[in-house]
């Protein structure tokens, strides 16, 4: 199976499927399309940690041109999720609520 190439839109939107912590991307992994992807050895909880910390897709080769960076909540958020980040602290890392 091709992978498709992806264009990227600036500023175009927010996709969540991948947030949620490392147990709702273990949740994600085991009901995915790509099921090759879904290996043992990437599931290893500490690694997805640190893969999330440094950029990374949570899986290796998912995306591998793709890098990710956390954006400021205050300037990259739409007013709602400004206004309830407690009820989006699962989606958001620790450091950003306010």
């Amino acid at each position: 199976m091709k992978y498709c190439q992806t264009q990227l839109i600036k500023d175009g939107g927010w996709h969540f499927t991948w947030m949620g912590g490392v147990e709702k991307i273990l949740e994600k992994m085991d009901s995915m399309a790509h099921q090759e992807l879904n290996l043992s050895e990437h599931k290893d909880p500490e690694t997805i940690r640190q893969r999330i910390y440094s950029g990374l897709d949570a899986i290796p080769n998912l995306n591998p041109s793709v890098s990710y960076r956390a954006v400021s909540i205050k300037d990259n958020m739409p007013d709602f999720v400004r206004s309830h980040q407690l009820d989006f602290k699962d989606l958001l890392l620790p450091e950003q609520i306010h």
